[in-house]
């Protein structure tokens, strides 16, 4: 019984070391967002926000590519706005699935954005949404 425990064991921490190693791999790949990938944030955020014309301190992330996927990566982005009552909630993080130039889903506070590897650019293009 012994054995199968540390055998059991040395499975988990070798799937772990995988794991943290696909991660360190995809974060090594990060580039800064592109133009267009900043633009489709700033189009988002019209839609997903209660209140677009109260966001401020928005950066985003570098772009991370998915091993194996052409054109599909994950992208950051944290900003600070009012809720549905007027007052600002601090600052939040989601994170969104790139396909083919398209944001697909949005997460609350992924884990991918709290590597502390991943590189943040400001986001200045959100001062768009103060001219709706």
């Amino acid at each position: 019984m012994k054995r199968l425990t540390i055998v059991a064991a040395a499975l988990a921490l070798a799937g772990c070391t995988t794991s943290a190693e696909q991660i360190d791999k995809q974060i090594a790949g990060q580039q800064p967002p592109s133009a267009a990938l900043r633009q489709k944030i700033v189009e988002a955020a019209r839609t997903e926000l209660k209140d677009p014309y109260s966001v401020r301190d928005a950066t985003i992330s570098s772009y991370i590519p998915a091993p194996g996927k052409p054109n599909t990566g994950f992208v950051c982005v944290r900003y600070n706005a009012k809720n549905g009552f007027g007052g600002y909630t601090g600052l939040s993080t989601v994170g969104t699935n790139v396909i083919n130039g398209e944001l697909r889903g949005l997460f609350q506070n992924p884990y991918q954005c709290t590597l502390a590897s991943l590189h943040w650019y400001p986001l200045p293009e959100a001062k768009q949404l103060q001219n709706l």
